[in-house]
C-alpha cells in the first residue's frame, strides 16, 4: 500500500519496526495506568478503614 499523504501517524505506522515500538511504548503505557489505579485503590481503602470507620 502506497502512502501520499503527509499525515505523520500512518507514515509512522508505516514501518514495522516503528509499529512495533509503538504498540509496545502503549502497551507499557496502559499497564502503568492500570498499575496506578489500583495503587490509588488500595490507597483510598487503607484510608477508608483507617479514617471512616
Amino acid at each position: 500500500m502506497k502512502y501520499y499523504g503527509k499525515d505523520p501517524i500512518k507514515k509512522f505506522l508505516k514501518d514495522p519496526k516503528k509499529r512495533e515500538l509503538l504498540y509496545k511504548f502503549f502497551f507499557i503505557l496502559s499497564v502503568w495506568v492500570w498499575l496506578a489505579m489500583f495503587i490509588g485503590f488500595i490507597i483510598f481503602l487503607i484510608y477508608f478503614i483507617k479514617v471512616i470507620l
